[in-house]
């Protein structure tokens, strides 16, 4: 039993993509490929970006801690201060140890009265301080006998020439 010929064309089939079809796919395979590599290399620049400010973060987080916990026990009476170093008898060492905290190029330096000098920071770009008679009083570049609170501003160089400053008020012991 022969077929019709109308079915015969129904039944033909051709093999095989048209150069057409292989262009078109190449291209839209190439601008997927070029977004899944631009997403990749964006999420491992923020990745370098976050790893390296969260070393900044952190070296500076440590130096006001040690500034801090440093001036909540010494005595007001033995600081002498001014906009950029700030001098003071430590009473946490059970003995009383002078220091100084100020700026030398970009380290954060605390120099025991032995001048020790012991690193609190890097890539600092600013050290500031500041006094004031009370929390929201006026502040002063200098300590005066009725300052009663330090203010504290260290600016840090983070990664991508980007600066990150961070601050404090401490109140040291009467």
């Amino acid at each position: 039993m022969s077929m019709p010929i109308a079915l015969k064309v129904c039944f033909k089939r051709d093999s095989g993509f048209t150069l057409l079809e292989v262009v078109v796919s190449l291209i839209l395979l190439g601008i997927i490929a070029l977004l899944g590599v631009t997403l990749l290399v964006q999420a491992a620049n923020g990745f370098i970006f976050v790893t390296g400010a969260q070393a900044v973060v952190e070296n500076a987080e440590l130096a006001m801690l040690r500034l801090s916990k440093e001036l909540i026990v010494t005595q007001k009476s033995s600081i002498t201060g001014t906009a950029s170093s700030l001098t003071f008898a430590s009473l946490h060492t059970g003995a009383n140890a002078t220091y100084t905290a100020f700026l030398s190029g970009s380290q954060l330096i605390l120099q025991d009265n032995n001048n020790n000098n012991y690193v609190l920071a890097n890539n600092i770009t600013s050290l500031s301080f500041a006094y004031y008679p009370t929390y929201n009083g006026t502040s002063s570049t200098t300590w005066v006998s009725g300052s009663t609170i330090v203010y504290i501003s260290i600016t840090v160089a983070g990664p991508n020439s980007t600066s990150l400053t961070f601050s404090t008020r401490v109140a040291p012991r009467n």
